[in-house]
């Protein structure tokens, strides 16, 4: 299966879950900064990210986890 390519906001979003190895919308928000992007456009990169299957979600706990250990 061939992954799109992220852009540069997913790809903050994703060095973030990467880090973290599982992290809210909330978290990410926190972490990337109030002036850099607004609560609604996290949720939507997430989105994004797990629609390239380059994120894995976790209805339970709520949260985005990377898709590969």
């Amino acid at each position: 299966m061939m992954l799109e390519r992220p852009n540069g906001a997913e790809l903050e979003v994703l060095a973030i879950v990467w880090e973290m190895e599982t992290a809210s919308v909330r978290q990410v928000y926190e972490r990337v900064g109030r002036e850099k992007q607004t609560g609604s456009t996290i949720p939507k990169t997430g989105q994004n990210t797990h629609a390239k299957g380059l994120l894995a979600r976790n209805e339970k706990k709520r949260n985005a986890e990377r898709p590969f250990p």
